[in-house]
C-alpha cells in the first residue's frame, strides 16, 4: 500500500515539472499538494518503519514462543488422549472379565443347584409320602388300640366274672340246701302238726285244704326261684365262655399287630438312617456351598475394588472435563415403556422424540425408597470435594416428591463423615409465589413457619435460618412432615450443609447445597439460571445463579412413567452444557 502511494507521488512530480508554462496560481496550488503528499509519504514510511520493527520481533520472539506452546500443549494433548484410550481399553478389558467371571460363577452356582436340589426334592417327597401313609396307618391302629380296653382289664373283668359266678353257685347250692333243709323240716312240722291235728281232732277239713293250697303255691315259688336260678347260672356260663373267645380274639390281634409293626418299625429305622445320611449330604452340599459363597465374594470385593477404582477414574475424568456431573435414578418397575435405558454407555433413547441423551452414570433402582441412591458414583463424588475442600452441590430433580431423599441423605453423613467433621444443617422452602419458610424451625403457634432472611455474600448464600448440627435431628417425623410439602409449594427445597474438619485448627466451613426440585413450573427457571444473562427476573434465579457461581454441580434425575420424564430429558440435555468454576 506504501508502495503505490509513493509511485503516485512521482507520477504527480512528474506531471508538475512537464507543466512548467501553467499560470502561477495554478502551480501554487499543485505545489501544496506536492507537499502535503510528500509530509504524507513521510509519515507512511515512518508507520512502515515502526510496523517492520514489530514485525521483527515478532518473528524473532513470539512467534517461536507461541509455536513452541503449540507444540507442548499438542504433546500434552496427545499424552492426554494416548492416556485415555489406554484407560478405555483397560475398562473394557475389565469389564469383559467382570462379565466372565459373574457368568461363570453364576453357571456354577445355578448347576450346583440343580444338580442337588433335584434330589434332595424327590428323596423328600418319597420320604413325606412314605411317612405319611405309615402315619396314617399307624394313628388308624392306635386308635383302635386305644378303644379296645386294656389286656389286664379284660383279665381282670374275667377273673371277676368267674369270682361273681363262683359266688352266685355257692349262694344257689346253699339256698338249694338250705330249701331242702326247710322243705324236710317243714314236712317233719307239717307231719308233727297233723299228727297233733289229728289227735286233737280239732282242724276242719276246709283248714286243711287251704294249708295244702298255700303249701302248693310255695313249693311252686321255690320251684320258680330254682329255675330263674339255673337260668342265670345258664347266662353266666355263656358270657364267660362269650368273654375267653373275646379275650382269645383279642390276643390274636395284639399278636398280629406286633408282627405288623415290626416290620413297620425296622423300615422307620431304616427311613431314620436314610434321613441321617441325606442330612449328611446336605451339611456337605452346604459346606461346598459356604466354599464356593467365600470364593464368590472374594472374587467380588475384587470386583468391587476394581468397580471402585473405576468410579474414581472415571470422577477424575469428569473432573478434568470440567462439566457438571449428570445421574439418572432409573426407577426400573416404573420406567415409561418409550424410553430404552442402556446402561453399557449410560445413556437414554426415547423412541418417541428419536433422540438420546447422555449421563454420567445411571443409577438402577427398583422402588422409590432409593436404597442405593448415594452408594457408589454419588459417594465418590462427594468424597472427592470434600478431600479436597470445594464447595459443591447436588439438584434432586423430579416431576414430584421423591420419597426418602432427604432422609437417606442424612444417614449417609452421619455413617461416613461423623467421625471426621462436625456437620451443620439448615433446611428453607424458597419460593416466588410466596414467602420462603424456615422448615426447620420450632414454631410451637401452630401457624407458618418462620419467615427467613436470605442474604447472598461473596463466597456464600447466608440463609439467616435455624442452624442445627445433624446430632440434634431427633424429631424426624417432623422434618419428614415439613418434608412433603415441598411437593404443594411451588418452590424449591434447599438445604445448606457446612462440613468443619476435626482435624484443623482453625476449621474452614466447606458449604455443600441440596437443592430439590420437584415442580415441573421450576425447570424453566434453571434452565434461565444456567444461562449467561445477567437481567435474571427472579429471586430463584438469583439464588440459583449464585450457586452455580460458587460451587460444583452434580444433578439427580427422577426417572419414572410420568408424563413430565421428557421434559425432565430435555432438561438434562441443557444441564449437561454447565461449565464448574475454576478453582472453586
Amino acid at each position: 500500500m506504501y508502495r503505490i502511494k509513493y509511485r503516485k507521488l512521482e507520477n504527480i512530480t512528474n506531471k508538475v515539472s512537464g507543466n512548467k508554462e501553467e499560470n502561477t496560481l495554478e502551480r501554487g496550488l499543485k505545489r501544496k499538494q506536492l507537499n502535503q503528499l510528500i509530509r504524507e509519504n513521510e509519515k507512511f514510511v515512518r508507520t512502515d518503519k515502526n510496523l517492520q520493527i514489530k514485525i521483527d520481533k515478532y518473528q524473532r520472539k513470539d512467534i517461536p514462543n507461541l509455536k513452541y506452546e503449540v507444540q507442548k500443549r499438542t504433546g500434552l494433548l496427545s499424552q492426554l488422549e494416548k492416556t485415555v484410550n489406554q484407560i478405555n481399553l483397560n475398562f473394557e478389558a475389565l469389564e469383559k472379565e467382570k462379565t466372565a467371571l459373574s457368568s461363570k460363577n453364576l453357571a456354577e452356582l445355578t448347576e450346583i443347584e440343580n444338580k442337588y436340589k433335584e434330589v434332595i426334592e424327590q428323596k423328600a417327597a418319597e420320604f413325606s409320602q412314605i411317612f405319611e401313609k405309615q402315619q396314617n396307618a399307624w394313628r388308624e391302629k392306635i386308635e383302635e388300640l386305644r378303644n379296645m380296653p386294656p389286656e389286664d382289664e379284660l383279665i381282670n373283668q374275667i377273673n371277676n366274672l368267674k369270682h361273681t359266678l363262683s359266688s352266685t353257685e355257692q349262694n344257689l347250692e346253699d339256698k338249694i340246701a338250705k330249701n331242702d333243709n326247710d322243705l324236710i323240716l317243714y314236712k317233719q312240722k307239717l307231719q308233727v302238726s297233723f299228727s297233733e291235728y289229728k289227735k286233737k281232732n280239732s282242724t276242719s277239713l276246709e283248714e286243711l285244704q287251704s294249708q295244702s293250697k298255700n303249701l302248693e303255691s310255695t313249693m311252686a315259688e321255690l320251684q320258680n326261684i330254682k329255675t330263674e336260678k339255673n337260668s342265670q347260672l345258664r347266662t353266666l356260663a355263656e358270657e364267660q365262655s362269650e368273654l375267653e373267645r373275646i379275650v382269645m380274639d383279642k390276643q390274636l390281634q395284639v399278636d398280629k399287630l406286633n408282627a405288623e409293626i415290626e416290620p413297620v418299625e425296622n423300615k422307620i429305622k431304616e427311613y431314620q438312617n436314610s434321613f441321617v445320611l441325606l442330612k449328611n449330604d446336605i451339611e456337605g452340599m452346604k459346606i461346598k456351598a459356604i466354599d464356593n459363597e467365600q470364593q464368590y465374594n472374594e472374587v467380588y470385593d475384587t470386583l468391587g475394588e476394581e468397580l471402585s477404582r473405576r468410579r474414581r477414574l472415571l470422577n477424575s475424568i469428569t473432573e478434568l472435563k470440567g462439566c457438571a456431573r449428570l445421574f439418572a435414578n432409573i426407577i426400573e418397575d416404573e420406567i415409561s415403556e418409550k424410553l430404552i435405558v442402556n446402561y453399557s454407555d449410560e445413556s437414554i433413547e426415547d423412541m418417541k422424540n428419536h433422540k438420546t441423551y447422555k449421563f454420567t452414570k445411571l443409577i438402577q433402582n427398583f422402588s422409590h425408597q432409593n436404597k442405593d441412591l448415594f452408594k457408589e458414583d454419588l459417594h465418590v463424588y462427594i468424597d472427592f470435594c470434600l478431600k479436597r475442600r470445594e464447595n459443591f452441590n447436588l439438584f434432586s430433580v423430579g416431576s414430584s416428591n421423591i420419597p426418602n431423599t432427604f432422609e437417606k441423605l442424612l444417614a449417609f453423613f452421619k455413617n461416613n463423615y461423623f467421625d471426621k467433621f462436625v456437620i451443620t444443617l439448615q433446611y428453607v422452602m424458597l419460593s416466588d409465589n410466596a414467602d420462603s419458610q424456615d422448615l426447620l424451625s420450632n414454631n410451637k403457634d401452630g401457624g407458618k413457619d418462620v419467615e427467613i432472611k436470605l442474604k447472598i455474600e461473596e463466597s456464600t448464600i447466608s440463609l439467616g435460618s435455624t442452624l442445627i448440627t445433624l446430632d440434634e435431628i431427633t424429631d424426624k417425623l417432623q422434618i419428614k412432615k415439613k418434608y412433603s410439602q415441598l411437593n404443594h409449594q411451588n418452590g424449591i427445597g434447599l438445604s445448606k450443609f457446612q462440613f468443619f474438619c476435626l482435624q484443623d485448627i482453625e476449621p474452614i466451613p466447606i458449604d455443600f447445597y441440596f437443592i430439590e426440585i420437584y415442580q415441573p413450573s421450576i425447570y424453566p427457571i434453571l434452565k434461565r439460571s444456567t444461562g449467561t444473562e445477567s437481567n435474571l427476573n427472579s429471586p430463584l434465579e438469583i439464588v440459583l445463579k449464585k450457586i452455580f457461581h460458587d460451587t460444583k454441580s452434580a444433578f439427580v434425575f427422577q426417572i419414572d412413567h410420568s408424563a413430565e420424564v421428557y421434559d425432565i430429558l430435555k432438561l438434562s440435555s441443557h444441564l449437561s452444557f454447565i461449565r464448574n468454576p475454576k478453582g472453586k
